[in-house]
């Protein structure tokens, strides 16, 4: 970082399939916070996350909603989600994945919400917020390895708004794999460990040593999700005329209440307890 800027706050987006996450820390100490409260939710509610959902009006097309204010249920309402892989032009997804142009449009809208929201949070928290240098810091999958596609989202990031202000910058530098490398280090790791792929060189001015090529796949949990509400679809359709209301709506409240537990239990004691996993149909008895 160049003497000439320096930096006052850090704000950290690590945005994800189901939920997006935003860290900030400010100087002296750089003490590492979360934002907690989010549009969409009673303000006694902390989250540390919030939906990555973008949504619009079927009859305009105009921007309606992102996060917690998107309405499932609501018939004039189109929300969109799980579609961050679909940014990626070489990504082979499923039928109805939506193409990489209209991915790319929800992704800028999405991260214009972000950092509406994240500023205007920080504005009110913190006085002479707006006189402060902001670094935003973004992570990008592990799976996205092109400099192209990187160079790109860098373009959308842009267009989102970000470091569009003199006293704003934005830079798009971490895989989820290496951030996750960094963040175990809080565990205790000393010089000489190794984490993921990096091997921790300092400990004062943390320095990380990249010991073999980063890889990913784009395999894991959200896919897992999204057959199972596909599953649960299908068999709603079954009972078609005893279900009150969008069955695929239905599904995905009743993937994202039940099934996440048992997923998120996987091995454990507890998992091991289920004989049968039971889905109750919102509505019915």
């Amino acid at each position: 970082m160049s003497g000439h800027w320096p930096v006052d706050w850090i704000i950290a987006i690590d945005f994800g399939m189901t939920c997006t996450a935003v860290a900030y820390s400010c100087a002296p100490d750089f003490e590492v916070r979360y934002i907690q409260k989010w549009p969409g939710k009673p303000q006694h509610e902390i989250h540390n996350k919030v939906d990555t959902s973008i949504s619009y009006d079927v009859r305009t097309g105009q921007l309606k909603g992102w996060g917690f204010l998107c309405n499932q249920d609501d018939d004039e309402e189109e929300v969109n989600q799980y579609w961050k892989l679909n940014l990626d032009p070489a990504y082979a997804g499923l039928p109805d994945d939506p193409v990489h142009e209209v991915a790319a449009k929800w992704y800028r809208d999405y991260m214009f919400c972000i950092r509406e929201h994240t500023l205007g949070f920080l504005r009110d928290s913190f006085p002479h917020f707006d006189r402060k240098n902001v670094e935003f810091v973004i992570s990008v999958p592990t799976t996205w390895r092109d400099p192209g596609l990187i160079a790109q989202i860098e373009k959308y990031i842009h267009a989102a708004g970000y470091g569009q202000s003199h006293n704003e910058r934005v830079t798009v530098s971490l895989t989820e794999a290496e951030a996750a490398a960094v963040y175990a280090l809080k565990s205790g790791m000393t010089v000489g460990d190794d984490v993921n792929v990096l091997r921790v060189v300092s400990t004062g001015t943390l320095a990380l040593e990249a010991l073999s090529y980063v890889e990913g796949r784009a395999v894991g949990s959200v896919l897992i999700d999204y057959k199972a509400q596909k599953l649960v679809s299908q068999r709603l359709q079954l009972v078609r005329e005893h279900v009150p209301g969008n069955i695929d709506a239905i599904a995905e409240h009743m993937v994202r209440d039940g099934f996440h537990t048992f997923k998120c239990s996987f091995g454990s004691v507890a998992y091991n307890a289920y004989t049968k996993l039971k889905l109750q149909i919102p509505g019915l008895n």
